[in-house]
């Protein structure tokens, strides 16, 4: 039964990306801006779903990472354009194309991370000023838990 929930989320997910990505060649006349746009909100979306993945149901992070991102960002694409355009001698197309992919999706990752820890930061202050008995029992349980488990007041995954 999981298997058939996380494969119904997939495709789901897939039909979604896929259409989105079918918009955006639709309103961008540029083929290699179209898909640069779909590799750039791809790589944001990923990468945001990734960050908040402990806080997402395991098939909605499969909907969206494997299957969303998946029909939308087009690696496929990207390398056919940059191929025909060293096949034809279009150096800079190629370079271009090559470089505002890498770079773009790059920047776009650091983006949704820093976007996501902002987020995260202030959910849990405005937390911290809604619980403060329960932040302080949390807080001491993890540097103790820490202490014992030389995690350095870490709670296991990384975070204080």
């Amino acid at each position: 039964m999981e298997y058939c929930a996380r494969s119904s989320a997939i495709a789901a997910g897939g039909a979604l990306g896929a259409l989105l990505r079918f918009a955006a060649f639709a309103a961008i006349s540029n083929e290699l801006l179209a898909m640069l746009f779909c590799n750039v909100a791809g790589s944001f979306v990923l990468a945001a779903t990734k960050e908040f993945r402990k806080s997402l149901h395991p098939n909605f992070e499969n909907l969206v990472s494997a299957g969303f991102c998946g029909g939308l960002s087009i690696f496929a694409s990207f390398s056919k354009y940059s191929v025909l355009a060293l096949q034809v001698g279009d150096y800079a197309i190629f370079i271009f194309n090559t470089a505002a992919n890498f770079t773009f999706c790059a920047l776009s990752i650091l983006a949704a991370e820093m976007i996501v820890e902002k987020i995260r930061q202030t959910r849990d202050e405005e937390w911290k000023k809604k619980h403060p008995i329960l932040a302080f029992a949390r807080k001491s349980a993890r540097t103790l838990l820490g202490m014992l488990g030389g995690q350095n007041g870490e709670n296991g995954d990384g975070q204080k």
